[in-house]
């Protein structure tokens, strides 16, 4: 059916449906999946796993907040999570290490 998914991200598309289809817990078997965000997905990937809030991230960066969440909203599809704390984990930061100060 239609045409087979073609380069890396394809490559993982393809791996992580296979492994959806077998009853995988998770949709990303590794930790490698921080290469397909782009510099900036990084940056406010990070900042996020950080605790920091988007407001927060806006102002740091220049940014909108609006802009945050769309950059956050691809980070999580493209890591296949669906939390800051499991951003945290996919980027290798246990979640309780980066706690907001009170």
């Amino acid at each position: 059916q239609g045409r087979p998914f073609v380069g890396p991200a394809g490559q993982l598309l393809s791996r992580a449906m296979a492994l959806a289809s077998a009853g995988a817990v998770s949709p990303w078997p590794d930790r490698e999946g921080w290469r397909l965000l782009s510099a900036r997905e990084l940056e406010v990937a990070r900042r996020a796993a950080g605790r920091a809030r988007s407001r927060e991230i806006a102002e740091d960066l220049g940014l909108s907040v609006r802009t945050v969440d769309n950059h956050l909203s691809r980070v999580f599809r493209k890591l296949g999570v669906s939390s800051r704390d499991e951003l945290s984990e996919a980027l290798g930061a246990p979640a309780t290490a980066a706690a907001r100060p009170a």
